[in-house]
């Protein structure tokens, strides 16, 4: 990804899913200790986590772009346990859990069923614009009911979903 092109992204994100996340109550929680001292944690996951406070514990919303670089980024769900996750290294607080330490999580794609991230479609040697990468985000943002849907196992997923369900 083009340094425009990643700043172009950033900002739409920033833009238009954050105040989706966050009017569905959800707050950011930067990142932080070991996550926020790695360049490859910080690059992959520049918004840190989202989450919101239920019963049992927290609704928690990752925002993932490529790591390499890619104009490319996913969503990471699932539900944090108040009390933490006994991970198989050592027990790890609610506050520095990322969902792929559960047992049970979900991906948000542009297609589940290929595991395409959301990525610009464009004809070879066709330049990028800022309005094409708002595009792909307003697409992404508007999925907010299937990413609701992620944090109740007990509904189906709905008809041509974008979600993933992972087990481990």
């Amino acid at each position: 990804m083009t340094q425009p092109e990643r700043k172009w992204l950033a900002k739409a994100l920033q833009d238009l899913l954050l105040p989706k996340l966050e009017g569905a109550g959800f707050t950011r929680l930067p990142l932080s200790g070991p996550d926020a001292s790695s360049a490859e944690i910080r690059a992959a996951f520049p918004f840190g986590r989202l989450r919101r406070a239920r019963g049992d514990g927290f609704d928690q919303v990752e925002i993932q772009l490529d790591k390499r670089g890619s104009p490319a980024f996913r969503l990471n769900m699932g539900v944090i346990p108040r009390q933490g996750i006994a991970h198989p290294v050592a027990h790890v607080e609610p506050e520095q859990a990322w969902v792929q330490y559960l047992p049970r999580y979900c991906e948000l794609y542009q297609r589940a069923w290929t595991r395409t991230w959301f990525k610009l479609s464009r004809w070879p040697g066709a330049s990028p614009s800022e309005a094409d990468y708002r595009a792909l985000v307003e697409r992404a943002a508007a999925l907010l009911p299937e990413i609701e849907s992620a944090f109740d196992e007990t509904k189906a997923l709905p008809f041509a979903s974008h979600l993933r369900r992972v087990r481990a």
